[in-house]
């Protein structure tokens, strides 16, 4: 699975967080949840509508996808930054 297909961000949804695809879930509560010890199918049973192959790839390219997220965020950044 691409990682570019997995992670979303859009200004107005979820505050412009990187959301799961196109879910109003941040991939943040995904990666909490991973770090407290829940495994991919307890994950989906609390969000069924998320498949487990999606979330088990969340979890793998882990490093990838917050790198491309801190990138996103630097490129935000740079937009909203006053010229002068």
């Amino acid at each position: 699975m691409d990682v570019r297909e997995l992670v979303r961000v859009h200004p107005r949804r979820c505050g412009g967080q990187p959301t799961v695809m196109n879910y109003r879930l941040p991939v943040k509560i995904i990666y909490d949840l991973a770090d407290a010890g829940y495994s991919p199918e307890e994950i989906v049973w609390l969000y069924p509508f998320l498949k487990r192959e999606v979330v088990e790839a969340l979890i793998t390219h882990r490093r990838e996808i917050e790198t491309l997220i801190h990138k996103h965020g630097e490129d935000e950044d740079e937009r909203e930054a006053p010229e002068g």
